[in-house]
């Protein structure tokens, strides 16, 4: 068998982990704006520019906002205003995070269930390098 290089294995890595999470979000009618809204709103209530700062890395020419995805949610019951103008998310939006999140990290643990807690460190402290070295072109 060929050796391949490190590029086809982060790709392959990368289409097979974003194709589970895809499914998984999917199987709930939801996008990955979806879930960047809802996890981030997990952590704290925010103003919708600190959420679209956020997101923004979800974000494309064909999707520069996130208020349908926020009326979306908010449609649903996930997520409601405060009174002080943030957005913030509901008890069903936490409990559906919640289940969504164990899910994420059920899925996780599955890739990388034959490491070593130091062997995972180790890879993403070379991915990390790696990474750095490329944006310095």
């Amino acid at each position: 068998m060929a050796r391949r290089s490190s590029r086809y294995w982060l790709q392959h890595l990368d289409r097979i982990m974003d194709g589970g999470f895809e499914r998984l979000l999917k199987s709930r009618g939801l996008t990955r704006r979806h879930w960047q809204i809802v996890h981030a709103l997990r952590q704290e209530p925010l103003r919708a520019g600190e959420l679209e700062t956020r997101a923004a890395p979800f974000l494309d020419d064909e999707v520069a906002s996130l208020a349908p995805d926020i009326d979306e949610l908010r449609g649903l019951g996930w997520v409601r205003d405060t009174a002080d103008g943030r957005l913030a998310l509901t008890e069903e939006g936490e409990r559906v995070h919640d289940g969504l999140w164990q899910q994420v990290q059920d899925h996780r643990a599955r890739v990388t269930q034959d490491m070593s807690a130091e062997e995972y460190q180790a890879t993403v402290n070379v991915l990390s390098r790696m990474a750095r070295n490329a944006e310095r072109r």
